[in-house]
């Protein structure tokens, strides 16, 4: 942590200035940074700063460098970390993983909340990283059916002696397809795992607030 400015170069020429005199911050350079991560034969330059705190805050930020240092992703992560970026289809090019930390305390503490996985891939055509989860459904299939599983054992054993515990158990699974843009798939699951007599309520409220999510994307 440090009030500091990160110069990058590339040879001699100054590509990007990081930071400010007023912030303290911990900068980080991605190891992948001077690759072309994105495919635009371009490298790029793959930053993550952290402003402290016990959960807070990550921001993550890549720049494809060609005559000048170009955003082509950058985004508040939170809660979740700097992220990760990995080849989730094998076509060369690398999708950026995060989560959604906005259902943090809303219905019970932080380690028993739930935060759906989010994902971000290279759109050529618009020159930048964009919301494409639902694109990947197929590689939370198998945590899906985990997170469900364990969500029917926690709620046989423990449901009813806290609805705000059992709604962030039936929201794991939940939110994870309602993230992938199978909304009404999300919605059949969580009426089918809750009991609380406010089920209608809860529906309602998840449902609007997964819509207005600047993370969620419909299919």
């Amino acid at each position: 942590m440090c009030e500091c400015l990160t110069i990058v170069y590339a040879a001699d020429r100054k590509v990007l200035t990081l930071g400010a005199a007023d912030q303290i911050s911990a900068i980080s350079i991605d190891a992948a940074s001077g690759k072309d991560i994105n495919g635009d034969r371009l490298p790029d330059l793959v930053v993550s700063t952290w402003s402290g705190g016990a959960h807070c805050c990550y921001s993550t930020a890549v720049y494809s460098v060609g005559n000048e240092a170009r955003s082509i992703l950058s985004l508040d992560t939170g809660n979740c970390g700097p992220g990760q970026f990995s080849d989730l289809d094998n076509d060369g090019t690398l999708e950026f993983s995060t989560c959604d930390d906005s259902w943090g305390y809303a219905y019970c503490s932080f380690a028993e909340s739930p935060f759906p996985n989010v994902v971000f891939a290279y759109d050529a055509a618009q020159r930048a990283y964009r919301l494409a989860t639902p694109k990947y459904a197929a590689r939370f299939r198998d945590e899906i059916a985990n997170q469900t599983a364990e969500a029917r054992k926690r709620l046989a054993a423990d449901g009813g002696k806290d609805l705000g515990v059992d709604k962030c158990t039936v929201l794991q699974p939940a939110l994870s397809v309602m993230f992938l843009g199978q909304m009404d798939e999300g919605r059949k699951l969580l009426r089918d795992l809750y009991r609380g007599a406010d089920l209608d309520e809860f529906e309602k409220e998840t449902v609007e607030r997964v819509r207005k999510s600047g993370l969620w994307v419909a299919r």
